[in-house]
């Protein structure tokens, strides 16, 4: 198969869509297939063509935007304004004439959506289930999709489920309990974003990943080292713009590392999708640090409502915070409850069986 990848990815090497894309690459390309990526080189992806893409400019004066739901949250981000989606689009497009995939995989890039559909080819979309809640979000931000829909002679849309439903296939994570959704057709779900998620033996060290929090590496590094350097287990934290470094029990690591979770009897992070559904099926507790916003709130109060964790908004965050929520999510009763989803989990197919989906589609 040929496959092109679209991902959305707003920090090299760190979002969530970096690592999905990265375990996507790896996998297509041990299966022998073609994989092209529209993304920034800074990524340095492997055993992939790589095709121009459109840096994110987040719009002027948007202060104070609520974000909570999918379609402010890419406006804030820049993903929705009529000159990226045109730039975008077009560029998508001349990657798909070019490069002739069988697949597009789109990971929040609405103009590979609008791409696909005026070059008829196939596409599957990653989706969560916060992209579904009727949220209230400004006009402003879906007009330029409309522009862009109608220049191409769409229909208009009134939120961006619309274009996620005509999509050829939507993907998604973790069991039902976590993410409901309503469609039993044209839709797959799968164990995690990882290929194979070992089972875990919990070990005394937890994994801390902040790269989404509002707060300047010094005050990550003064807060996370008052909270526990010397603690009778080690911390391996990652966030962006860290210096690498080791203090005593604390290790501040390059936050690309695929193995960051592997093992921990904890995981503490800002609402990293990836991070979510890796914990649920390697029954790891996790610690959200959470803001009102998408998909932050979603996961955050997801793992409170499920017993596999607990949450902290960011507003609230300090060292006694931050250690009460992580003396809370290491209860036996949070770790139990980690376990019995997990098995739930287990239940479902990991990744690989993406290929033989697109296969027989």
């Amino acid at each position: 198969m040929k496959i092109l990848i679209a991902p959305c990815i707003i920090y090299p090497k760190e979002s969530p869509a970096y690592t999905l894309t990265r375990n996507l690459t790896e996998l297509f390309a041990a299966a022998g297939d073609t994989i092209a990526i529209s993304a920034d080189k800074a990524n340095s992806f492997k055993h992939s063509s790589l095709y121009p893409y459109v840096p994110l400019k987040a719009p002027r004066f948007n202060f104070h935007a609520d974000n909570r739901s999918y379609e402010e949250y890419l406006y804030s981000l820049g993903a929705s304004s009529r000159k990226y989606l045109q730039e975008d689009t077009s560029l998508l497009i001349e990657a798909i004439e070019h490069f002739k995939p069988d697949w597009i995989l789109s990971i929040d890039r609405t103009a590979a959506l609008i791409a696909a559909r005026a070059t008829k080819t196939r596409c599957a979309v990653f989706i969560n289930s916060a992209m579904y809640r009727n949220s209230y979000f400004p006009a402003k931000c879906l007009r330029a999709v409309n522009e862009v829909l109608s220049d191409m002679q769409f229909e208009q849309v009134f939120d961006l489920k619309s274009l996620l439903d005509r999509c050829d296939l939507r993907l998604l994570f973790s069991p039902e309990s976590i993410q409901p959704f309503l469609y039993t057709t044209a839709s797959f779900r799968f164990k995690a974003m990882s290929c194979e998620p070992s089972r875990s033996r919990l070990q005394p060290h937890i994994s801390v990943s902040l790269h989404r929090l509002n707060e300047s590496p010094g005050s990550i590094y003064r807060l996370l080292n008052e909270a526990f350097k010397g603690a009778p287990y080690q911390v391996y934290a990652g966030f962006h713009n860290a210096h690498l470094l080791t203090e005593e029990n604390m290790h501040y690591i390059d936050m690309s590392r695929k193995d960051m979770v592997n093992d921990a009897m904890a995981v503490i992070h800002d609402g990293n999708e990836y991070l979510f559904h890796e914990c649920i099926a390697r029954g790891i507790p996790q610690l959200i640090i959470a803001s009102h916003e998408y998909p932050r709130l979603f996961f955050a109060q997801t793992v409170r409502r499920n017993g596999i964790g607990d949450y902290i908004f960011e507003e609230d965050l300090d060292v006694s915070a931050l250690y009460e929520g992580f003396r809370k999510i290491t209860d036996d009763t949070v770790v139990r409850r980690c376990t019995a989803l997990q098995k739930d989990a287990e239940r479902l197919p990991d990744l690989h069986m993406i290929r033989y989906i697109l296969e027989t589609r």
